[in-house]
């Protein structure tokens, strides 16, 4: 028992736990920023958001997209933490290959939807707006939240 105890002291899940303990309110911060932008887009510009699944005329209700980028930045933040975490335990580029990773990430899942039609040019950037806004702090200070 003491063996799978002191395997867990370096597990993925300790560091994980460990640097989202110091990270939450930073990851917390930059959700709501992200929230809140997307709350002013939708409601009061009345900007389009993405259409729903397998629908190319009906868009998202504003309230869900809202509700949708506050869980999916605070998911997708902690997502890059650990991965980052991982990327840093396990090599010494670490760094320099997740913020690589994560601007092809933002520039491909940027274009990719306008192109293949999955949203209209309005709704494209309002997205891409919104993952800048949670994407490029991301890149910037979530390495201050890893273990060295």
């Amino acid at each position: 028992m003491n063996n799978v105890l002191i395997k867990m002291n370096s597990s993925v899940y300790t560091r994980f736990k460990n640097s989202i303990s110091e990270g939450i309110r930073f990851i917390s911060f930059n959700a709501l920023f992200a929230t809140l932008l997307a709350l002013i887009m939708t409601f009061f510009f009345e900007l389009s958001t993405p259409y729903l699944k397998g629908s190319t005329t009906e868009m998202l209700p504003p309230l869900g997209f809202v509700i949708g980028t506050l869980i999916f930045s605070i998911f997708l933040q902690s997502l890059g933490l650990l991965l980052l975490n991982e990327l840093n335990h396990r090599s010494p580029l670490g760094l320099t290959i997740w913020r690589i990773s994560s601007i092809l990430f933002l520039i491909a899942y940027g274009i990719i939807p306008i192109v293949a039609g999955v949203v209209n040019l309005e709704a494209g950037i309002v997205i891409n707006i919104l993952h800048l806004s949670v994407g490029l702090p991301a890149i910037l200070k979530l390495n201050h939240f890893i273990e060295k």
